[in-house]
């Protein structure tokens, strides 16, 4: 899937942010025609320590074109470490 997001970021104390995003999507599909979707994340970054940050996604897309009515939902977390 391709993406094409626009969005907003701001800090939230001192050592977290937090973002949103949306807009179009295009499903490339190997035997079939390519179907044209929005999609829209929204997640928070926090700092642990210098080199380990900690993250979650919550992310969605319409199932089929632009209906509403059928969206996918899924999250996403875990750990960064910096080298």
């Amino acid at each position: 899937m391709t993406e094409a997001h626009i969005g907003w970021e701001t800090k939230l104390g001192k050592s977290s942010k937090f973002y949103i995003q949306g807009g179009p999507a295009i499903k490339l599909v190997d035997d079939g025609d390519n179907q044209s979707l929005a999609s829209g994340k929204m997640g928070i970054k926090s700092a642990m320590t210098e080199r380990l940050s900690v993250y979650g996604e919550l992310k969605a897309y319409t199932g089929d074109e632009y209906n509403f009515d059928t969206l996918a939902v899924g999250v996403k977390s875990g750990l960064k470490y910096s080298f």
